[in-house]
């Protein structure tokens, strides 16, 4: 089963996503279009992205794809910063890479295994921790509304 959420937090100006199971580029490309119609979507809030328990099933013209999709998008026009939380070297691979393509965007990255070293990253005070922690636990714990069809 895949899962993926977002989560738009105003008060830290951060979005978080969540991503379980295969995930395809077309997962991804829903979720963003979502986010860019979300009232409280900012083009200049930075990202946490979670892909600890996600198996990407996306190759190098996918990455090329996604960064044409966000030059063409509101996801660009405001320096940011994206942080990818990863768990497995496949994981850390794939946005690695992105990192190199979208040296063009105004987006700074980076890859992370501890989400205490993500939260640094996007320059949010470290006492955030214990909040944003229990966001992204209460996001792993529910199904949502991408759910793959059975």
């Amino acid at each position: 089963m895949k899962y993926i959420e977002y989560r738009i937090l105003p008060k830290f100006e951060l979005i978080i996503e969540f991503y379980k199971g295969v995930i395809k580029l077309g997962d991804i490309l829903n979720l963003k279009d979502d986010e860019l119609v979300n009232i409280d979507y900012s083009a200049r809030y930075n990202y946490i992205a979670d892909f600890r328990l996600a198996d990407l099933e996306i190759d190098i013209n996918d990455v090329n794809e996604y960064v044409r999709f966000a030059e063409n998008n509101q996801l660009v026009g405001h320096k940011k910063r994206v942080a990818f939380l990863t768990h497995t070297p496949k994981q850390a691979a794939f946005l690695t890479l992105y990192h190199h393509l979208s040296s063009s965007l105004p987006i700074e990255t980076n890859v992370f295994t501890q989400l205490e070293s993500a939260i640094d990253w996007v320059q949010l005070p470290i006492s955030n921790l214990e909040s944003i922690d229990l966001i992204l636990k209460s996001m792993k714990d529910i199904k949502f509304k991408y759910q793959e069809p059975k």
